[in-house]
């Protein structure tokens, strides 16, 4: 999956590390040289990458708005700043 966003763009993926299935959500601000972020998203059970990229889906639709410093605004009104590991 790929969103746009005004001042972002944010995609899903997903890894095998550790015998287990992680989805990720990448997203990078629009400005030269911004870096890429990564999201893990903990995806209990997940037999294959597909369903763990799945469960990176269903985070990446409840993002309201990556904005210009890379704080992730979810639609709960959780917000995640890129620099820091908890939520603010």
């Amino acid at each position: 999956m790929f969103r746009e966003f005004p001042q972002a763009c944010a995609w899903t993926d997903a890894m095998f590390d550790n015998g287990r299935y992680t989805g990720l959500i990448e997203y990078q601000v629009a400005r030269e040289g911004a870096a890429v972020v990564v999201l893990w998203v903990y995806a209990p059970g997940s037999q294959n990458s597909e369903e763990a990229e799945g469960a990176a889906r269903w985070m990446l639709e409840r993002v309201r708005d990556i904005d210009g410093e890379g704080r992730v605004h979810f639609d709960d009104g959780v917000t995640l700043q890129e620099d820091c590991p908890w939520p603010v």
